[in-house]
């Protein structure tokens, strides 16, 4: 809480959640394979424990006793479930023109047993945790999907929003209503079991090229129904961390806008400058909340220790006092990372604000 009311704490606060691959699952808690699938959640919290975060916002596990390599948390046939049914975008378009207005899916919504269920979820991992903080991760659950590809596939998705601005509109606009309804009654829990206000949202909107549709339309179409939804979290003074993959700088502003009021994900080797982030403020002016650490596609599972230390340093130098600062890996930390640069990304970052 010293770091998210701006004051300075005795070290920067570090968090996990982006582990996804056995091997260091199985390396850290000590776990033999047998073990360590029988009782996955078990073994990857007592991971975590050994690798010394404050705080965690996900846990993100193999999916079965498939050999070490195998981390990913959706297989190739979960990805593919709807290839077959979506072959155009006029099927999309149907299937969209299908649902139902906002307001009659808010009307057969129970937001009652959906908060019910939320602080029955947050209590037991809480409990799970001890000492480590839990932070839900409320990607696509408090405000619109965009990553909507994962359902209709890339080339069918984005010719629809090329094709059918309007229905589009209809799509991101169809659930509005319950994820505004979520996002109160995440507010309600939070209050209830005295959690620390701050929400870990967003979609990956952006690629190496930058934002992965044109920020106008993203402006006319997809926007309004983010301000709408996150509103009660942003009324309610909740701190919300928006996570996004590529080049994500030309939507910054947008985003504010819509309520956001701090980001995460950055990909430095793309260009993406903590520098131009951290200048920012929210709507309400004040300071960014901001979940940084080294690159997961470059210095984390290729550099050495001093370019693993010498990244963490800028990106602490940088944050200190200029923002709400939090630790944590750009994004998965795969297979090829070694153990040693994981540990030491946690070793360093402590170190180094004492000095």
């Amino acid at each position: 809480m010293c770091m998210l009311n701006f004051e300075r704490p005795d070290r920067v606060p570090i968090l996990g959640g982006f582990v996804v691959s056995a091997n260091h699952y199985l390396a850290l808690s000590g776990a033999t394979e047998e073990e360590f699938f029988r009782q996955p959640t078990k073994h990857a919290i007592e991971a975590y424990r050994k690798l010394g975060p404050d705080g965690l916002i996900l846990l993100s596990l193999p999916p079965g006793k498939t050999g070490h390599l195998q981390y990913r948390a959706m297989s190739v046939e979960d990805f593919n479930a709807h290839a077959g049914r979506y072959k155009t975008p006029e099927d999309v378009r149907a299937y969209v023109e299908s649902l139902p207005s906002p307001e009659d899916a808010l009307a057969s919504f129970d937001a009652t047993a959906w908060k019910l269920d939320l602080i029955r979820k947050i209590t037991e991992r809480q409990q799970d945790l001890g000492g480590m903080v839990w932070i839900p991760t409320f990607w696509d659950v408090v405000h619109p999907t965009f990553e909507w590809y994962n359902t209709f596939g890339y080339g069918n998705y984005m010719e629809f929003l090329a094709l059918y601005p309007e229905i589009a509109d209809k799509l991101f606009g169809s659930e509005v209503e319950i994820q505004r309804a979520k996002a109160r009654k995440v507010v309600e829990a939070y209050r209830e079991l005295d959690v620390v206000p701050l929400v870990h949202v967003g979609t990956d909107i952006c690629g190496k090229n930058g934002p992965m549709v044109s920020p106008e339309f993203l402006r006319r179409h997809y926007f309004p129904h983010v301000r709408r939804a996150i509103e009660p979290l942003f009324d309610a003074g909740f701190r919300t961390v928006w996570h996004s993959d590529g080049i994500i700088t030309p939507l910054l502003d947008d985003l504010i806008a819509c309520g956001v009021s701090g980001f995460q994900g950055f990909q430095w080797e793309y260009g993406v400058k903590l520098e131009d982030i951290v200048r920012k403020r929210t709507k309400t002016g004040a300071k960014l909340t901001v979940f940084a650490g080294p690159s997961t596609s470059s210095t984390l599972p290729f550099g050495s220790k001093e370019d693993l230390r010498k990244e963490i340093e800028h990106i602490m130098d940088v944050g200190r006092d200029t923002c709400a600062l939090f630790i944590l890996p750009a994004n998965d930390v795969l297979p090829d990372t070694p153990l040693e640069n994981l540990v030491a990304m946690h070793k360093y970052a402590a170190e180094y604000w004492m000095k």
